[in-house]
């Protein structure tokens, strides 16, 4: 028993593991996307100003 309860700890403790880096990737994906965003709109506010 002793050795089937580590097994599903173990496996816990990877699905946190998977959930916590989901976590950090999407917010880095939303960082990237709002610097994207940023930029794109320094290009058309210069493109406007000209």
């Amino acid at each position: 028993m002793r050795y089937c309860e580590t097994l599903s700890d173990f496996e816990n403790y990877l699905i946190v593991l998977l959930i916590l880096r989901n976590i950090r990737a999407g917010r880095i994906l939303k960082n990237k996307r709002k610097s994207c965003l940023m930029k794109h709109r320094r290009r058309t506010r210069a493109s406007t100003v000209r």
